[in-house]
């Protein structure tokens, strides 16, 4: 994972875990929280600032991996 990419994915992580106010709602099951995760829109961005990232650093005698297509939100979940 790239320096970029570690910061991002703090940057994310703290927004869902600290930020989101959903989290503070002890009425919701963990499937519930899980489907409001996946609709939060957070993914998308983290994915666009990664791809400007991207096309910033291309042509810098760099190889410039893959753009990012996937929402990230899965790998949120998965770290919770």
């Amino acid at each position: 994972m790239s320096r970029i990419e570690e910061a991002v994915d703090k940057m994310a992580a703290y927004v869902c875990d600290r930020v989101c106010r959903y989290r503070a709602d002890d009425s919701l099951d963990q499937e519930r929280l899980e489907d409001i995760c996946a609709e939060c829109e957070m993914g998308d961005h983290v994915c666009h600032i990664l791809n400007e990232h991207i096309r910033a650093t291309a042509g810098k005698g760099r190889k410039s991996p893959p753009l990012w297509k996937d929402r990230m939100m899965d790998r949120f979940l998965q770290m919770r």
